[in-house]
């Protein structure tokens, strides 16, 4: 919504010059001048896909009949005479009344510098520190975010079996997996799973995914010493 939010409308002038109007040609000529009214300057840019997108109708010719009867075109914009005249008033008006609030302002704020300078400057303090406070957050936020990915790039990633899991993923649900339990811990854990894996010779399908393994804290879990065997195998197999 702009400045101006109401739109003055002289009824019996309106009626006297519209009545040959159709009800759908009436309807295109007060919206033209909504349009017109809420777009800077009271004008429209002469641009048919444009109009026709703002009216929110593909009917151009009868647009355009109205544009022509009604509507002056002048560098490439259309504006309705007498609307212009009275946005133009107005807006002149709430420019006025916009400069002599600044100025009182301004006069009200110069009364009152003094007693308020120091509990301003107190204020300013105080965002500063908690500015400082925050942005140091930020950053300490940021560099534990970078040495957890350095841990799971050369820790985490190197030795998992099952490469066919997305890596982006299982980076993603590492980082949150290390909201809940300390990094080195999920680590220690992940190598012991990976190492009983590989001794125990468990196929690869029966490897859980990466992602399925710290998103359901498997690392408090204790490993199946028979997991690796034929006849567990086929159990699962069996499931």
């Amino acid at each position: 919504m702009g400045d101006l939010p109401f739109m003055p409308l002289f009824v019996d002038d309106y009626e006297a010059a519209t009545a040959h109007l159709t009800v759908e040609e009436d309807g295109i000529y007060i919206r033209l001048l909504r349009l017109c009214w809420r777009t800077p300057g009271c004008s429209i840019p002469a641009d048919e896909k444009w109009i026709c997108r703002q009216m929110r109708c593909r009917d151009w010719d009868k647009i355009k009949a109205i544009l022509d009867e009604f509507f002056q075109l002048q560098k490439g914009r259309y504006f309705q005479k007498r609307q212009r005249s009275e946005w133009r008033s107005k807006n002149e008006t709430i420019q006025a009344r916009k400069r002599a609030g600044s100025k009182g302002g301004k006069a009200k704020a110069m009364k009152y510098k003094k007693k308020t300078s120091s509990k301003a400057k107190d204020l300013l303090k105080q965002k500063s520190s908690k500015s400082l406070a925050s942005r140091t957050r930020t950053i300490s936020i940021k560099k534990e975010k970078k040495i957890l990915k350095e841990k799971f790039e050369n820790e985490f990633w190197p030795i998992c079996p099952r490469k066919d899991a997305g890596k982006a993923q299982s980076e993603k649900a590492f980082l949150k997996a290390c909201k809940r339990e300390k990094a080195n811990t999920i680590l220690a854990k992940w190598k012991e799973a990976c190492e009983h894996w590989d001794e125990t010779g468990v196929e690869k399908r029966f490897i859980p995914h990466p992602t399925t393994w710290l998103n359901q804290d498997r690392w408090t879990a204790e490993i199946l010493k028979d997991e690796g065997n034929s006849e567990f195998q086929k159990e699962l197999e069996a499931l």
